[in-house]
């Protein structure tokens, strides 16, 4: 498998982890897949903890790596990082909508 379909899919299981706390805390938001925007978008009573400090970054996976011929060249390095970022996301979200 590509470490390119692999950062795809942990930014996608960060995306909806993400938007699973919109949710169930009454936000509504455009269809995107921009997690700085959707970070942004949390209310000022949830912060973003300290290992999510990188989630942006994974946006960059979401759409191009869809198709093949154009993704963004990923490394094991990079996989790591991503997995790291969305088992960490996926964390915090069930956390959060659990106490609603």
């Amino acid at each position: 498998m590509l470490y390119e379909h692999l950062c795809f899919h942990a930014q996608q299981a960060a995306e909806k982890a993400l938007k699973a706390v919109l949710l169930a805390h009454g936000v509504t938001f455009p269809r995107t897949h921009d997690l700085a925007f959707l970070v942004d978008q949390l209310p000022s009573a949830i912060s973003i903890p300290p290992e999510l400090i990188d989630l942006p970054t994974l946006s960059k996976y979401a759409v191009q790596n869809r198709y093949p011929g154009d993704t963004i060249p990923a490394t094991a390095k990079h996989r790591v990082h991503a997995m790291r970022l969305a088992e960490h996301t996926v964390g915090w979200a069930k956390r959060l909508v659990a106490k609603t």
